[in-house]
């Protein structure tokens, strides 16, 4: 009987799917090693091309110089932070010089692990930074950027009105400083957390950028504000397009379309 009903099932089942054959066996080939993804072999990539002496040296020296003018630096902070949060106290952190020299070297503190992070996380990563070896392209980045702030300095000499108050315009311009200042140190801060707690290299990469992005718009926004007190709106806006947003977007499409 159980005869029966196997040859009757292995004859539908003939029937229904026609010529039936068996598969070779699988070799060694097949049934060992690893699958390969894309983004593996970026993250492999990536480790290679990471550390070194010369970004470990400019983290070394950066820190020091933190370390050594760590009360300069941090007696600063609380006006950084209000010129975040209050378009005045731009004026006021401007119109002292003590306090605008502890920014300043702040920012020059900053820059260059600035520079680092951007080149390790590909943040800015053109062709022609990416190719060479991590001190050149680090120095390519922060070539550009000196680059661009000179650019930007001279068209701010150049397009200065003459109606609009001196201390006014030096201190809607130079208010970059400040808010490059917290997006570098927050930058900074995110990533090294980030990183301790095993974040992968995109996500840190999309956090500076949101970072970035975010502290931009508002030293827009409240340079925009300095400038209405001695100026019109309108006057406003064409003065942040042609001194803020078309060497920002200069910038950033240099990155995205080469």
């Amino acid at each position: 009987m159980e005869t029966q009903m196997t040859d009757s099932t292995q004859t539908t089942a003939a029937d229904t799917c026609g010529t039936t054959f068996r598969l070779p066996d699988a070799g060694p080939a097949f049934i060992s090693g690893t699958v390969v993804r894309p983004e593996d072999v970026s993250a492999d990539r990536q480790s290679t091309d990471t550390g070194g002496p010369v970004p470990e040296a400019i983290i070394i020296i950066m820190t020091l110089i933190f370390v050594f003018s760590a009360r300069r630096l941090m007696s600063v902070l609380p006006l950084i932070a209000g010129s975040i949060l209050r378009w005045k106290e731009n004026v006021n952190l401007e119109s002292d010089v003590k306090a605008t020299a502890n920014r300043n070297l702040f920012a020059m503190t900053l820059f260059p692990v600035w520079c680092v992070l951007l080149w390790r996380y590909g943040v800015w990563n053109p062709p022609f930074v990416d190719s060479p070896g991590p001190g050149a392209a680090i120095s390519l980045t922060a070539a550009c950027i000196i680059l661009l702030l000179l650019i930007r300095a001279a068209l701010a000499r150049i397009l200065k009105p003459a109606s609009m108050n001196v201390k006014i315009w030096k201190c809607g311009n130079d208010a970059l400083f400040t808010y490059f200042t917290a997006t570098a140190l927050t930058s900074v801060t995110a990533a090294g957390t980030m990183a301790a707690c095993g974040c992968s290299d995109n996500a840190i990469r999309m956090t500076i950028i949101y970072l970035g992005a975010a502290f931009w718009l508002i030293f827009l926004i409240r340079k925009m504000q300095i400038f209405k007190n001695s100026c019109s709106l309108f006057a406003a806006i064409l003065y942040l397009c042609t001194l803020e947003i078309l060497p920002m977007a200069a910038f950033v499409a240099t990155a995205m379309f080469t």
